[in-house]
C-alpha cells in the first residue's frame, strides 16, 4: 500500500475526487453497477458502460446521481476482441481518453471439482473471467500509452485499471463450493494482474486488482442458492454476514457503521476492510461529500489529514473573458471539482462575439488586452478589431481544453437557494431544444458581465420604424450600408467607432447627439498596423514583447490621477483635450455642443480615431438635441424636423443596472433583482450581503473604468479561488459578505467619490440614479490600488457558517505532508533563512519588484493624497 493509502487504513475511510473517464465492464448489475454509481459520487463524469445485457437502469441511476453525467453504453460480449477493440475506440472519440477502467465482467460457472466440471464450461469460464479481461486490459493499456497524464498531480498517471477478482483468488474454495473453473480463472486474473503491474508501473500506468469476498451480487445469489451453501459460508465471515451492494465503492450503508465498506480477503482470512484503500489506484485527491450532513462531514473530516479537501461544484454562468479564466483558473489550481460553463450564445467571448458592428474594436492597445499571462505575438494591429479579439479568447479556450465545461447555447433563467441540501438549484434554458433544465451548485458564480444586456432606446414610435432597424450589439453582418442614408442614436463608445468607419462608404450619415462627451485621443499610442518584421521581433527577440506589453501597461496605470479633481494633471488633461477637439472639429457650431463642461473622465473615456475628422465631412449631418419620436421614414427631434434614413443604428448601450437578468433567490426568499433595483451595493464588487456562495465578476463598484479591466478580472478570480478554497478546506457551509461590512465600504465609497470626476453631475451609466446619483459602477482609487486590496481574504468582512464542529479540518492529526510519498517530511530544514516575507509590504515589495526601476516622475503624495502619475498629453508610450 501507498504511503497514502496506509494512512487511510489506518485511520478509516476517506472518499476521492476523480476526474476523467471510466470504462467498466459488467455495469449493467452487480459490482459493475454499483462501481459505477460510487465513480460518479466521486466526480467522474464521463462513463463507457459495457454489458451482454442492456444497461438502462445503471444510466437512469447516475442521471440521477449528477445530471451532467454523459454515458456511451454498449451491449456487447467481452470475449468479442474485435468488438471490445471498437468499443475502446468509440469511447475516445466520444471522450478524447481513457482514465478509469474497471473489468467487472465475469460468470460464475458449474460448482463442480474438475473430475465433474465439462470442458466446454470450463473454456467458456476462462473465456469471459480472464481471456476477455486480458482483451480488454491490452486495449486499455494501448490506449493509456497514447495519453499524457491527466494533470501534473503526483497522484495521477497515464490511466488507472481495476481488475475484479475473488477471494477465491487468493484461496482455494472450501470443500462445499467446489468451484473450480471459477477460482482457476480468478487466479489467474490476480497472476495478469501483478505481472502487468509491474511492466507498466513504470510508464505511467497503474493496475491492481480486488478480490472480494461474499458480496450479495445476482452470480452471488444465483450459484449459491443450492442447499445450505449460503448459510454454511456466511457463518465463516467474522462479521457473520455478506456484504451488500450499497457498500460496495463509496456508498453509505447503516450496516458498515463509520465509512463505506465492503469484505474483502486478505491473507486468507475474510476481513472488513474499506474499499476505498483498493480503488486509490484511481485516486487524485481525497475528498469529502459536501452533500453529507453535518455530523457526516465533521466525522469524514476526522479522519482524513489536514485540510481535506471536499468535492465542491461549481457553476458559472457566461462563457465570455471572465467565464473562460473562471474555466482556467479552477482548471490550474484545483483537482477535486465539477464546474459546468453555461453560455447563452452559439460561441465563446462573449461580448467579442455578439458585438461585430463596422469599426468594433478594443478602446486600449491590443497587446494589453489579454491576460497577463497569455499574450498574442501577432496582433495585426496596436487596436485590434473585434473579430481577432473573439479570436484570442477563443483559441484561450481551445489552447487549456477549457470547452469539455461549456453548454453554449444554455441561457441561465433562475437561481435559488436550497435549504435542505444547500447550494443554489439553478434553472437553465436549452435554446436549441427550447426545453428547461436543471442544475445544482455548491457556489455559483455569475460573469455574464454589464455589457452584456443590450437594450433598444426608450423612443416612442421604434416599432413603427419601416427602415432597416440595427443594434450595435446585435448587428446584422448581411446589412449592406454602401449607398445609403443611415441614421445613427448615440456618441457612446460604439457610436464613436461606427461613424469614421461608415462614413467613407455610405451616401449620407445623420448623427443624432444627445448631449456633449469627451472625446479622447488614443490612449498613448497612435493607432498603428504592424508590419511582418515587427511581428518577428516581438515572437524572437527575447524580452522584446513583455516589455512593450509593461510599458504601455506602466502608462495605462499612470494615468489615474486624471479622475481626481482639483490636480494638476487633471486640469492639464482637460486643457489638452479641449485643444485636440477645438482643432480636430474646426467648426464653432459643433465645438459649442460637442464640448462638455464637466470635468475629463465623468464620463468613461473612448478614444475617438476620427471621429471628430467624421463629423465635418461633407456627407455627415449633426443633429443635436433629444429625438422626440421615431416615424415610418426616421426621427422626429425636438426641434420640430423629421430626419428620414435608409436605415437606423442604434449605439445606444446597455442596460447597465447590474441587476441579474434572471432571479436569483436567497433563503429567505428574497430577489437579487429587487434589491438591485435602484442602488446596487456589493462587496468589492463580488459579491451581495445574505446572498450565500454568490459570486460575481465586475459587479457594483469594481474598477470598470479606472484602468486596465482584465487586471481587475484577474484579481477577482483570483479572490474566488481563494474563497473556494477555503470552502473545500475548512467545514464551510455557506459565506456571505457581511450587511454592516457592505454598508462600511459604500459608505466610504460615496465620501471618497467626492474627491473625483466621477462625482460630477453628467449623465453616465457609473451612476444609478441619474446626473446627480452615486457612483455605483466604480472602484473607489486605481486598478492597482484595487489588486492590493483583493491580494488577501478578509473573512473577518465575511458571515462564515460551517456544518458540524468548525475545528474538524484538523483532521485525523496527519499533515498533507505525510500523506504525500513524494514530499520531503523534512522540508523546512535549510542552510539559510530564505522564508517568503510575512509582513504586508514586504510580500508586496517583493511582487513589484520594487528597487528594481528608476522612480517614476510627477508622483506627488501631498496631504495624503496622489496627485497623479501622468496626464495624457506627457503620457508618450
Amino acid at each position: 500500500l501507498s504511503t497514502a493509502c496506509r494512512v487511510h487504513a489506518e485511520q478509516g475511510t476517506m472518499s476521492f475526487v476523480l476526474k476523467g473517464v471510466a470504462y467498466i465492464t459488467g455495469a449493467g448489475s452487480g459490482i459493475g453497477q454499483y462501481t459505477a454509481y460510487a465513480l460518479a459520487k466521486q466526480g467522474v463524469r464521463s462513463f463507457a458502460l459495457l454489458d451482454r445485457n442492456p444497461i438502462t437502469k445503471t444510466v437512469s441511476e447516475l442521471n440521477k446521481i449528477s445530471p451532467d453525467v454523459s454515458v456511451k453504453t454498449f451491449e456487447i460480449d467481452v470475449t468479442d476482441e474485435k468488438a471490445v477493440d471498437d468499443s475502446i475506440e468509440k469511447t475516445v472519440k466520444e471522450f478524447g481518453r481513457l482514465d478509469y477502467a474497471v473489468n467487472n465482467a465475469g460468470i460464475g460457472g458449474m460448482i463442480r471439482t474438475t473430475d465433474q466440471i465439462p470442458k466446454d464450461d470450463f473454456e467458456k469460464v476462462m473465456a469471459v473471467n480472464t481471456m476477455a479481461v486480458w482483451q480488454c486490459q491490452r486495449a486499455q493499456i494501448r490506449q493509456m500509452l497514447k495519453q499524457e497524464k491527466l494533470s501534473d498531480s503526483y497522484r495521477s498517471y497515464r490511466g488507472s485499471i481495476v481488475n475484479v477478482a475473488s477471494m477465491y483468488g487468493l484461496v482455494a474454495p472450501p470443500l462445499n463450493v467446489p468451484a473450480t473453473a471459477y477460482a482457476t480463472s480468478k487466479h489467474a486474473v490476480i497472476g495478469l494482474t501483478k505481472s502487468d503491474a509491474l511492466a507498466f508501473a513504470h510508464k505511467g500506468i497503474r493496475i491492481n486488482a480486488i478480490s472480494p469476498g461474499y458480496v450479495m451480487t445476482p452470480l452471488v445469489k444465483e450459484h449459491m442458492s443450492q442447499g445450505d451453501m449460503m448459510e454454511t459460508e456466511r457463518k465463516k465471515v467474522p462479521v457473520h454476514r455478506y456484504s451488500e451492494m450499497e457498500e460496495i465503492g463509496d456508498f453509505k450503508s447503516p450496516r458498515s457503521g463509520n465509512g463505506f465498506h465492503s469484505l474483502l480477503s486478505f491473507n486468507f482470512a475474510f476481513l472488513h476492510l474499506p474499499t476505498s484503500c483498493t480503488l486509490s489506484t484511481m485516486a487524485d485527491g481525497f475528498i469529502v461529500p459536501s452533500t453529507a450532513a453535518p455530523e457526516t462531514d465533521a466525522q469524514h473530516r476526522l479522519r482524513g489529514p489536514i485540510h481535506a479537501q471536499r468535492h465542491v461544484r461549481v457553476v458559472c454562468i457566461g462563457a465570455g473573458a471572465s467565464g473562460l479564466l473562471m474555466a482556467y483558473k479552477l482548471q490550474k489550481h484545483f483537482s477535486n471539482y465539477s464546474l459546468q460553463v453555461y453560455e447563452k450564445n452559439a460561441e465563446v467571448s462573449g461580448t467579442w462575439y455578439e458585438n461585430r458592428y463596422p469599426g468594433c474594436a478594443c478602446d486600449v492597445p491590443s497587446h494589453n488586452y489579454t491576460w497577463s499571462f497569455e499574450p498574442k505575438l501577432d496582433w495585426s494591429a496596436v487596436y485590434a478589431g473585434s473579430k481577432e479579439i473573439f479570436a484570442y479568447f477563443n483559441d484561450f479556450a481551445r489552447k487549456y481544453g477549457l470547452r469539455k465545461y461549456i453548454k453554449t447555447q444554455h441561457q441561465v433563467v433562475g437561481a435559488t437557494w436550497n435549504k435542505q441540501r444547500g447550494g443554489y438549484d439553478v434553472q437553465v434554458k436549452d435554446l436549441e431544444n427550447n426545453q428547461i433544465v436543471n442544475d445544482h451548485c455548491d457556489i455559483l458564480v455569475n460573469a455574464s458581465g454589464i455589457l452584456n444586456n443590450w437594450q433598444w432606446p426608450a423612443i416612442p414610435g421604434l416599432d413603427k420604424y419601416k427602415g432597416t432597424l440595427l443594434h450595435t450589439a446585435n448587428w446584422d453582418d448581411n446589412v449592406d450600408l454602401k449607398g445609403r442614408h443611415v441614421g445613427l442614436i448615440g456618441n457612446g463608445s460604439s457610436g464613436i467607432q461606427v461613424l469614421p468607419t461608415i462614413q467613407p462608404h455610405v451616401k449620407k450619415v445623420t448623427t443624432f447627439i444627445r448631449e456633449p462627451t469627451w472625446v479622447s485621443p488614443v490612449q498613448g499610442l497612435e493607432q498603428h498596423v504592424f508590419s511582418d518584421s515587427e511581428r518577428l521581433e516581438f515572437a524572437t527577440k527575447p524580452g522584446a514583447l513583455v516589455e512593450y506589453r509593461k510599458h504601455i501597461e506602466r502608462g495605462l496605470n499612470g494615468q489615474f490621477g486624471i479622475f481626481l479633481k482639483n490636480t494638476n494633471v487633471n486640469s492639464d488633461t482637460e486643457a489638452y483635450f479641449r485643444k485636440q477637439m477645438t482643432e480636430k472639429l474646426n467648426n464653432e457650431y459643433l465645438q459649442e455642443r460637442l464640448i462638455p463642461n464637466w470635468h475629463v473622465g465623468c464620463r468613461r473615456l473612448t478614444p475617438g480615431v476620427g471621429y471628430l475628422e467624421a463629423l465635418g465631412k461633407p456627407n455627415v449631418q449633426t443633429v443635436y438635441g433629444e429625438i422626440n419620436s421615431i416615424t415610418e421614414r426616421g426621427c422626429v427631434c425636438d426641434d420640430g424636423n423629421e430626419y428620414p434614413v435608409d436605415v437606423l443604428i442604434c449605439a445606444t448601450g446597455f442596460n447597465t443596472s447590474f441587476r441579474p437578468r434572471f432571479p436569483v433567490i436567497n433563503s429567505s426568499g428574497t430577489n437579487l433583482q429587487d434589491v438591485w433595483a435602484k442602488e446596487p451595493r456589493s462587496y468589492f464588487g463580488l459579491a451581495a450581503a445574505d446572498f450565500p456562495n454568490y459570486l460575481i465578476f465586475l459587479g457594483p463598484n469594481c474598477p470598470i473604468g479606472n484602468g486596465p479591466v482584465l487586471s481587475a478580472i484577474e484579481a477577482q478570480a483570483d479572490y474566488m479561488c481563494k474563497l473556494i478554497d477555503r470552502f473545500q478546506t475548512h467545514n464551510i457551509s455557506t459565506f456571505a459578505p457581511k450587511a454592516e461590512a457592505i454598508d462600511d465600504f459604500v459608505a466610504f465609497k460615496d465620501e471618497y467619490m467626492k474627491r473625483t470626476v466621477w462625482h460630477d453631475a453628467c449623465r453616465s451609466w457609473y451612476k444609478s440614479l441619474g446626473p446627480e446619483g452615486p457612483v455605483t459602477a466604480l472602484w473607489p482609487g486605481s486598478t492597482l490600488h484595487y489588486i492590493e486590496a483583493l491580494m488577501e481574504l478578509r473573512l473577518e468582512d465575511w458571515d462564515v457558517k460551517y456544518t458540524g464542529n468548525r475545528f474538524s479540518w484538523l483532521g485525523n492529526g496527519y499533515s498533507q505532508t505525510e500523506i504525500d510519498p513524494t514530499a520531503d517530511w523534512a522540508f523546512y530544514v535549510r542552510e539559510k533563512d530564505d522564508d517568503e516575507p510575512i509582513s504586508r509590504l514586504r510580500k508586496l515589495q517583493l511582487i513589484n519588484k520594487s528597487g528594481t526601476l528608476e522612480p517614476s516622475e510627477g508622483v506627488n503624495f501631498a496631504g495624503g493624497r496622489a496627485e497623479g502619475v501622468a496626464s495624457m498629453k506627457e503620457s508618450k508610450l
